[in-house]
């Protein structure tokens, strides 16, 4: 694999959250010029309105969007929110906000807040984060196979990765159920800033935080926090550690060749070869009780193999190498 090398990491979006009740904040909201239904009634206000362009003029500026709801709830009664969409980084192509320079940005961006007269004098909890590495790759080759690994890898607690968009693909998205939980992406495609497909990718893990789980603003500047959450997507051990989709003949003798080193045995050669047959077909959910087929996908998962199709492009690459760089920059 050709060199690359981290050029940016810290903190994408970050969305923090109060509980407003303060009556100096809630009728400026009200005052201010807004989307939605008014603070007393249920539904979601955004303060933001169209300029003579038709383009969106948010509040707090193009990086920041801020809303609030109501809630009347019949055993809590009326509750209001106020959350703040956030994006420290600086503008253009670097936009990450590193954890260490969190604070002064965040400070600066609450001063402004309470210069409008939307400040809440309660702290506020963040209910979700991104954390994201950027990578440039020499070969532009190395990203495609990266991206190709994150999508055919097995995931843990029945996660699984998608292509999103139209090939050649560019995006890989990491989901549990219908929720994305992190997703790797070409940041020149994105951007159209001329670089090559697939030479910068974006590793970026999102993390989200039930109400009562919430955690408070000031832990987002411990350096600590961004790994902490990116590693539970992309860290070690969480995807298979090697990524083989091959085709179907191919596959059997890469299977035969490791029982020939000792590494399976014959019965788990049988077994992952109907199991990825029957995957190929989309049938393993009709040949296998669901207890059976979680613990195939498991076996398969440890082994790193994933079933090709008619037009499968060969894959046999060690997903730990391939996110070697990235890892790096946290030691996950």
């Amino acid at each position: 694999m050709s060199a690359s090398r981290i050029v940016r990491s810290g903190w994408h979006d970050t969305y923090l959250r109060w509980d407003i009740s303060t009556p100096a904040v809630v009728g400026r909201l009200q005052g201010l010029a807004a989307q939605g239904p008014p603070l007393s009634a249920p539904g979601r206000r955004l303060y933001a309105e169209r300029d003579r362009f038709g383009r969106w003029s948010h509040l707090l500026g193009p990086r920041h969007v801020l809303l609030s709801w109501t809630i009347h709830s019949s055993t809590h009664g009326q509750i209001r929110r106020l959350e703040l969409q956030t994006h420290l980084g600086d503008e253009g192509e670097n936009d990450l906000c590193p954890a260490t320079e969190f604070e002064e940005r965040w400070l600066r961006l609450q001063q402004r807040m309470a210069v409008i007269g939307v400040l809440p004098v309660t702290e506020p909890r963040y209910v979700r984060v991104d954390p994201a590495v950027d990578v440039e790759f020499d070969e532009p080759n190395d990203g495609w196979k990266v991206l190709e690994a994150l999508r055919f890898a097995r995931w843990p607690r029945d996660w699984y990765a998608t292509f999103e968009g139209p090939p050649p693909y560019t995006t890989v998205s990491v989901k549990s159920k219908t929720r994305i939980v992190g997703r790797a992406y070409c940041r020149n495609t994105k951007l159209k800033n001329g670089g090559a497909r697939w030479g910068k990718l974006r590793f970026e893990a999102e993390q989200r935080f039930q109400w009562a789980a919430a955690r408070p603003a000031a832990e987002l500047a411990n350096p600590a926090a961004p790994g902490m959450y990116w590693s539970a997507v992309f860290g070690a051990g969480r995807a298979s550690g090697r990524v083989t989709r091959l085709s179907k003949e191919v596959e059997a003798m890469k299977l035969i060749e490791r029982v020939q080193l000792g590494e399976i045995g014959y019965a788990q050669y049988e077994r992952m070869t109907a199991f990825l047959t029957a995957e190929r077909l989309g049938l393993a959910d009709k040949v296998y009780a669901a207890g059976t087929r979680r613990a195939r996908q498991r076996e398969a998962r440890e082994l790193g193999l994933s079933p090709g199709d008619a037009d499968v492009v060969e894959l046999d690459e060690s997903l730990d190498e391939l996110l070697a760089v990235p890892r790096s920059r946290w030691a996950a």
